[in-house]
């Protein structure tokens, strides 16, 4: 039981000295290497302004943590010129003062992984090349790489085949790309109230593809000024009417081909909607007489069942396959006129050469 009482008054003895001495101002040396003053802790200075307040003599003001018996690799955690500082020491000698910064927040707010001297919000400086930032995510396989190629170019992989490179090296997309919409509905999508695409060359000269939306055309332009200044239409193609227009984007109303210019063609094929003109001899069809035919021509300026000059032009043109018919229909009117003047010639010729036998 004595030993009990003294073993307790030791132990009170001893609270209330270590009590007395934490109340107070506290200093392990007369360096003032660790103090502690208003509840707060200085190393390497005297007069702490915030609960942890360390402070050097060298350009670093650092906190180490080590691995028993080894400095070299230890990590350090340091305030210097640069700002908030991260590196190791690659030294196994403490004196010889060696270290890598890896990670730094300067004064500008700027991060530096691997510089420090950080020239953006973020910069990330690889020691090797192929080397750089990986995103990644729990439960997901696929990473993201942005990284500097020992090709001397950017490289950024999005996952599976979608490999973006810079530097004039080709780049790769397994998926869909939407340009102006996150949704594309084919391989390549643009959306716009006019989308283009500029396919410009050395000349900076462009051939623009441009889907026009008030007039549902697509259209193949030609511009100038890498595709900043427009020229002309080279082809339309309307959505509507499936009406193709070349050297023009107005294709009349009814048709489906329109050309502004001259255009040859080594063969061409008329495919009528109406009959041929054989129908000229038919028994019942109505063959206008040599002088109808005269009187039509005084009276009209024009052959009977052909347009006029001013019907044609008011027309804007002249219809290919009506013309063909009705210019065949002259041809084999002229026919069956030859045919009757041949009969009338032979009937001549026997009457003559009766009168000459008969005298």
């Amino acid at each position: 039981m004595k030993n009990l009482q003294i073993t307790l008054t030791f132990a009170i003895a001893f609270f209330l000295i270590s009590t007395t001495a934490m109340a107070q101002d506290w200093n392990l040396n007369s360096s003032g290497f660790l103090t502690t003053t208003n509840a707060r802790v200085g190393i390497g200075l005297t007069n702490p302004d915030q609960k942890l307040h360390v402070s050097a003599n060298n350009a670093y003001a650092q906190l180490k943590l080590q691995r028993t018996g080894n400095h070299a690799g230890s990590t350090y955690l340091g305030g210097s010129e640069y700002g908030l500082t991260v590196g190791r020491f690659i030294n196994q000698n403490v004196d010889a003062g060696e270290y890598k910064i890896d990670f730094v927040v300067n004064r500008n707010g700027r991060v530096g992984i691997g510089t420090k001297s950080p020239a953006m919000p973020l910069h990330v400086n690889s020691s090797t090349p192929d080397k750089g930032l990986v995103v990644s995510a729990v439960g997901v396989s696929e990473k993201v790489y942005l990284q500097v190629a020992a090709g001397n170019y950017g490289y950024l992989q999005l996952g599976g085949q979608t490999k973006l490179r810079g530097n004039g090296k080709s780049s790769s997309f397994g998926g869909s790309v939407g340009i102006g919409t996150s949704s594309p509905k084919q391989r390549l999508s643009i959306q716009a109230t006019r989308p283009r695409i500029a396919l410009v060359d050395n000349a900076n000269d462009a051939g623009v593809i441009e889907f026009h939306e008030e007039t549902n055309q697509i259209r193949l332009q030609f511009w100038k000024s890498a595709g900043s200044q427009y020229n002309k239409t080279m082809m339309s193609l309307d959505g509507d009417s499936g009406g193709v227009g070349i050297g023009t984007d107005n294709v009349p109303s009814g048709y489906r081909f329109a050309v502004d210019g001259k255009a040859i063609v080594e063969e061409l094929k008329v495919q009528l909607s109406q009959n041929w003109a054989d129908y000229v001899f038919q028994d019942d069809y109505d063959l206008k007489s040599l002088e109808e035919v005269e009187q039509t021509i005084e009276e009209r300026g024009h052959l009977h069942n052909i347009a006029s000059a001013a019907e044609i032009e008011a027309a804007g043109g002249i219809e290919i396959g009506d013309i063909t018919v009705n210019q065949q229909e002259k041809i084999e009117e002229l026919f069956l006129h030859l045919i009757e003047l041949n009969k009338e010639v032979k009937a001549l010729r026997q009457e003559i050469k009766d009168l000459k036998s008969s005298k």
